[in-house]
């Protein structure tokens, strides 16, 4: 009889911060491979007797893994937030959480969540910037990850901002892009933006929104920025009069179906509102790119939002259901959509992957994490790693991890030399019954060969949400003296 999975060990057991070198204990780290992996995750849902009741309520949590000539040390250190800083000297919550309310709990200003800032983690040009959910994201030390501070873009922006956590990087054009949404009484916008190497802005522009969607991701391209609008819609007045968690305010109205926003990526450009007439949840886009006159939008939809599967903790994904890849096809002279293709999957789909050259541009592959939807009821956690064709328009190949053995955080991929055919996939995993953490390595082009390498941790790693890789060919030699926490 399979054993019951329980997430209790790895999401309340207490994270190590510090500095180590890895070791491989099979195979060998690729001496081309040079680098930094990056992913940044929840932790902390305990203080004290106190527990948070969702995934992503936890503090930011960076881990980096640098490699080179053949070696690779592990990096792990909070983000100190302000809210992780005022907790931690107060030794007990004080701010309410995307997910968790309690008696006296704080707002930021009143309106606003004081964020975690645990979502994702990129490095643009020198700067190292960890992302929350609608607000600005913190500056670390790409050596150190030492926190040095909430960027306001040279003060662009107020302290109360929304800035999604999934930005894009151009590096074409060397261009951050990111998206807020601006909820008010008076109506709704979406703000788009695009910053210099600088970090000066050097576009804006800006939708009206009929509704309050929440909307996590877009989709760029060379052209064009476009936005997949689910009707999972914020109820301001519960949140800020009836004191409810973010959670909570949020209402899943399908019967409103989806709609795109799409906007030219240069001044006065144009922009479209195109109702689409589906009735699906997008969390993640997969990709976006231009084919002469259309664009692509690649992306995975729910049948309903993903949020409740990450509550109440430690139980996660309990009646998760598969999904669906869709590729819309758009005529950027007219604004209409031209063709949808689908690919239902038996299986749940998350956190997609490209190979680093193919982000904003057609491509064929990509990879993301999968769970089963089985048993019903249950804990269930990503065990597999699938590549999609879209040339085939089926998964034509598969990591699945050994009996107890989880994907704990996006993948990455690298190029680790100049061969076409030398692609390796990076991904931490979690080993439920010893609790314990390592990162495997796999050929991305041959998932189900043995792994290039295992890198074990010498402590558990909490389970994490995204990831970046930034190459570095110049890299010649890896810290050796370890960070005070």
């Amino acid at each position: 009889m399979k054993e019951k999975l329980s997430l209790a060990s790895i999401l309340f057991g207490p994270p190590v911060e510090g500095l180590v070198e890895l070791l491989p204990t099979q195979g060998a780290i690729p001496t081309s491979l040079h680098g930094t992996y990056y992913l940044n995750g929840p932790a902390n849902f305990r203080r004290g007797d106190f527990t948070y009741a969702h995934w992503l309520d936890g503090d930011g949590l960076v881990r980096a893994i640098r490699f080179a000539d053949g070696r690779a040390t592990h990096c792990s250190r909070f983000v100190r937030s302000r809210k992780y800083q005022d907790e931690q000297a107060a030794g007990r919550p004080l701010y309410r959480t995307f997910g968790t309310v309690f008696p006296g709990d704080r707002l930021r200003r009143r309106i606003a969540l004081e964020s975690p800032v645990n979502v994702s983690i990129y490095q643009f040009e020198q700067h190292l910037f960890s992302f929350g959910e609608q607000c600005l994201p913190w500056e670390l030390s790409p050596e150190t990850l030492e926190t040095m501070g909430e960027c306001s873009f040279h003060g662009l922006f107020p302290e109360i901002s929304p800035f999604s956590a999934h930005p894009k990087i151009d590096h074409d054009a060397r261009r951050l892009c990111n998206f807020g949404l601006k909820f008010g009484l008076k109506g709704n916008k979406l703000a788009y933006w695009e910053f210099d190497a600088k970090l000066q802005l050097v576009f804006e522009t800006e939708f009206a929104v009929e509704l309050p969607y929440s909307v996590h991701d877009f989709a760029l391209s060379a052209r064009f920025a476009a936005f997949y609008l689910s009707p999972y819609l914020l109820e301001l007045a519960p949140f800020l009069r009836q004191g409810r968690s973010l959670f909570d305010a949020l209402t899943w109205r399908p019967e409103l179906r989806n709609k795109l926003l799409l906007t030219e990526r240069i001044p006065q450009g144009k922009k479209w509102q195109i109702s689409m007439g589906r009735r699906g949840y997008c969390l993640h886009l997969i990709n976006g790119f231009d084919d002469g006159d259309t664009m692509g939008i690649d992306l995975i939809e729910t049948e309903e939002p993903l949020y409740p599967q990450y509550r109440p903790l430690p139980e996660l994904f309990s009646t998760v259901k598969p999904c669906t890849i869709v590729r819309l096809r758009i005529d950027v002279r007219s604004g209409t959509v031209l063709e949808v293709l689908e690919a239902p999957q038996l299986v749940h789909l998350d956190f997609p992957a490209l190979l680093p050259e193919s982000y904003g541009k057609p491509y064929a592959k990509a990879w993301m994490l999968g769970m089963p939807t089985e048993p019903l009821n249950a804990t269930k956690y990503y065990d597999r790693i699938l590549c999609f064709d879209w040339d085939q328009r089926a998964i034509v190949d598969q990591y699945l991890s050994p009996p107890g053995v989880y994907l704990s955080g996006e993948p990455s991929l690298v190029r680790a030399d100049c061969s076409e055919s030398t692609v390796i996939l990076i991904c931490p995993r979690w080993h439920a019954a010893e609790n314990r953490s390592d990162y495997v390595l796999l050929d991305a082009l041959a998932l189900s060969s043995p792994p290039i390498a295992v890198l074990p941790l010498p402590h558990p790693s909490p389970l994490a949400f995204h990831s970046s890789f930034e190459a570095d060919p110049a890299v010649s030699s890896l810290p050796k003296q370890a960070i005070s926490p």
